[in-house]
């Protein structure tokens, strides 16, 4: 599959679902930043709720980020790990307007795969901060057969949440 360019990857991640360790930042005016970006893409919650495998469908279909994802144009989420030094998939899940479910897609437009270890200590509240992490340490990979133009047409509803990633 070919590379999508820096723009919709950044678009893509949005959708993503993609996910990782809260990162604290000593610079508190930064920690606002990012926070403020975050309350915007995520669902207010009472209180920052753990997102594993067990509630993962649930939490996360109520993220507004989620329910940005065009139904027509569902995103195939692949958890995975090295474990035994080589990538073993964990996990599958499809993501839309329509929530997030496990499963697969055939072909899908747009398939974004995670290192499960972002899994450990996420929440609702560090989404956007695990999802930029995860890109940093190139532990998120994006992959479509569909050109930059074309995802950028078909995603244009996740530009509002680009502020996820800085």
């Amino acid at each position: 599959m070919k590379r999508v360019n820096h723009t919709i990857i950044i678009v893509t991640i949005i959708a993503l679902l993609s996910i990782a360790l809260y990162i604290n930042s000593d610079n508190k005016e930064k920690t606002q930043i990012i926070n403020d970006q975050e309350a915007k893409t995520t669902k207010t919650f009472t209180s920052p709720t753990y997102i594993t495998y067990k509630n993962f469908e649930p939490v996360m279909s109520k993220m507004s980020i989620i329910k940005d994802v065009p139904e027509e144009y569902p995103i195939q989420l692949k958890f995975f790990n090295f474990n035994t030094g080589i990538r073993q998939w964990e996990k599958s899940y499809i993501i839309s307007s329509a929530g997030v479910k496990e499963g697969t897609i055939e072909n899908p437009e747009l398939t974004v795969v995670l290192n499960s270890k972002y899994l450990q200590g996420l929440t609702t509240a560090n989404f956007c901060s695990a999802i930029s992490l995860a890109k940093k340490n190139g532990d998120l990979g994006i992959e479509s057969e569909s050109s930059s133009i074309s995802l950028a047409i078909k995603y244009k509803s996740l530009i509002k949440h680009k502020d996820c990633l800085g």
